[in-house]
């Protein structure tokens, strides 16, 4: 999570008064997953395990930059839901898998790893920081895509391939597709801002 953007979104809070609900989500560019994964395949993971301490550090200095000009802007911290990072690694037997890539451009095992260096790290760092802050973490939107990940014959994340073929780059990888953000829309509607709205706006 860049510096800038946390710039920009703070001066775009900063223009917004009495808000019913700001949804925080982080994103797969944010997190440079792609740039990870091409690391770790070159063989060894020590790029990979520097480049994702890094990359989590910065999140999570954004982060409490963003917690701080929350509070200082006085803006209801419930009123505030930062969305865990989904699973974009999962087959539709709810496996870890790098079947349907070009060859050599990725692993199971390099897929893995990205799992295990950076997303559930990520996660702790986004809980943590709701808790700390009194924000609303966003969770569930793993079950989402628990058997519709990248390899799945119905998956709802855009490959690499597909990014390839769209933009000429792997670029725009590991984000969900028209049917996964629908998904992810759903659940935070039924489960938090539809509950959230009832309570304090008097929502039917």
């Amino acid at each position: 999570m860049e510096a800038t953007r946390v710039e920009r979104l703070i001066k775009q809070l900063s223009t917004v008064r009495h808000p019913d609900a700001i949804v925080i989500s982080i994103g797969g560019d944010d997190l440079h997953l792609a740039d990870a994964i091409r690391s770790i395949i070159v063989g060894s993971p020590q790029p990979l395990l520097r480049s994702a301490n890094a990359t989590l550090d910065q999140v999570e200095h954004s982060l409490n930059e963003l917690g701080a000009a929350i509070h200082d802007m006085r803006i209801d911290p419930r009123t505030i839901m930062l969305m865990e990072y989904y699973d974009v690694f999962r087959d539709e037997y709810g496996h870890v898998s790098a079947e349907c890539t070009s060859a050599g451009l990725a692993t199971s095992a390099n897929f893995l790893a990205a799992e295990e260096l950076i997303r559930r790290p990520f996660n702790k760092i986004l809980a943590a920081a709701a808790v700390r802050n009194e924000w609303t973490y966003v969770d569930g939107i793993d079950e989402v895509f628990a058997t519709h990940g990248l390899c799945s014959p119905s998956s709802m994340i855009v490959g690499f391939d597909e990014s390839l073929n769209r933009q000429g780059n792997v670029l725009g990888a590991f984000y969900p597709n028209n049917k996964g953000h629908e998904l992810v829309a759903q659940v935070l509607w039924q489960m938090y801002l539809r509950p959230y709205l009832q309570q304090v706006a008097g929502l039917p």
